[in-house]
């Protein structure tokens, strides 16, 4: 007997698409994704190839842990201020910013400040 897959839809193929390309970017395996949220890495195969359909939720921690927006993981928008970024050192600061966790956003940026303030000094 052999089994019969259902058709993958477009939308699925393109998010997972979104979410393969967000992983790779944040430096990270599809197993150790899968520890981030605690399911396996051949499940994270699954969302990234379309196979499988994806909870809001979990969508939504891919997108913190990887440091995009759940917007761009559903439609691939870039968000309005990436579009601003004016330099790519300017665009790697706003995505390395993205990538730390949001309770030590607060305490980066104050570092970020500081240095700032001790570059324009001199």
């Amino acid at each position: 007997m052999s089994k019969t897959r259902k058709p993958v839809s477009p939308d699925a193929v393109a998010i997972g698409t979104r979410i393969r390309d967000t992983r790779k970017t944040a430096g990270l395996s599809q197993e150790q994704l899968g520890v981030l949220l605690g399911i396996t890495g051949v499940m994270v195969l699954a969302y990234e190839k379309g196979r499988s359909r994806i909870s809001t939720e979990l969508l939504g921690r891919i997108a913190e842990i990887t440091g995009v927006t759940m917007a761009f993981l559903l439609t691939g928008n870039i968000p309005e201020e990436q579009r601003k970024a004016h330099t790519d050192i300017e665009l790697e600061a706003l995505e390395t910013f993205r990538r730390l966790p949001p309770d030590k956003q607060e305490k980066a940026l104050e570092a970020f400040k500081a240095i700032v303030g001790v570059i324009t000094e001199t």
